[in-house]
């Protein structure tokens, strides 16, 4: 009576490590399909290799890389050329908003009333600098493009 318990026992777990092993496969196999078409194949993640640390491979989704490219871009349209620093929180959290979550910003605080505010996300970055002579933009794409636009003040 004994061994046909445990036999019995034994086969349960046997089916039930079965349904684990398909449930896994199957969604395996569709969430690859999945990826491959919601997101164009040549562009469906790009990887990038941090420079800082030898070895070490960071995978950037395509879309955050454009979603802070559309963001900078929406920025730049907006023709901001404020040069209260008060307002630098205000401008900062505003574009924070719409960059992708692993965005990382900055305000910096320089000499004679300049400042500027910093914002990256791994290669790609926007600076918005302030100083005597205007308010200056300098935008690197994932391409390793640099745009710029300046606001220069008569002196």
């Amino acid at each position: 009576m004994f061994k046909i318990i445990v036999l019995c026992l034994l086969g349960f777990a046997l089916v039930a490590a079965w349904q684990i092993l398909i449930k896994i496969k199957v969604t395996e196999k569709y969430r690859n399909r999945y990826l491959l078409k919601a997101v164009p194949a040549n562009n469906a993640i790009e990887v990038q290799a941090d420079r800082s640390v030898e070895g070490l491979i960071v995978e950037i989704e395509y879309c955050d890389q454009v979603l802070f490219d559309d963001a900078v871009q929406l920025f730049f349209e907006q023709n901001i050329h404020t040069r209260d620093i008060d307002a630098a929180e205000d401008i900062q959290r505003n574009l924070l908003k719409k960059l992708p979550a692993k965005a990382l910003t900055q305000i910096r605080k320089l000499d004679l009333n300049e400042w500027s505010i910093y914002w990256n996300f791994y290669d790609q970055s926007l600076e918005y600098y302030v100083g005597k002579y205007g308010v200056f933009c300098s935008h690197v794409d994932r391409y390793g493009e640099e745009h710029k636009s300046e606001f220069k003040t008569r002196s």
